[in-house]
């Protein structure tokens, strides 16, 4: 069983971790701990685990969501500056 007690404040802090966009200070600021305090966390199992079962969840989610979209919005944007391409030629050709 877990010792680790876990809080919003400490959630917080796991997903931003796992996101990876902020540093140790700004996840400090962010959730109102000191830097020491998140070091504390950061060191616990517990709280290592919850980091890498959120970092799972973010995968899983661009996998069956956000990266499909993107790929989509590459090709559609691929295609568009082919068919401008194809103008640009054609009219220096003319």
């Amino acid at each position: 069983m877990s010792n680790f007690n876990w809080d919003e404040k400490k959630e917080q802090a796991a997903i931003h971790f796992a996101l990876g966009r902020l540093t140790c200070e700004e996840i400090a600021l962010e959730v109102a701990v000191t830097r020491g305090t998140l070091e504390i966390w950061y060191a616990c199992d517990d709280f290592q685990a919850r980091i890498e079962c959120y970092r799972i969840k973010i995968l899983k989610g661009l996998q069956y969501r956000g990266l499909p979209k993107l790929v989509a919005r590459i090709g559609r944007l691929r295609q568009r500056w082919n068919q401008t391409d194809q103008v640009i030629t054609q009219k220096r050709m003319a």
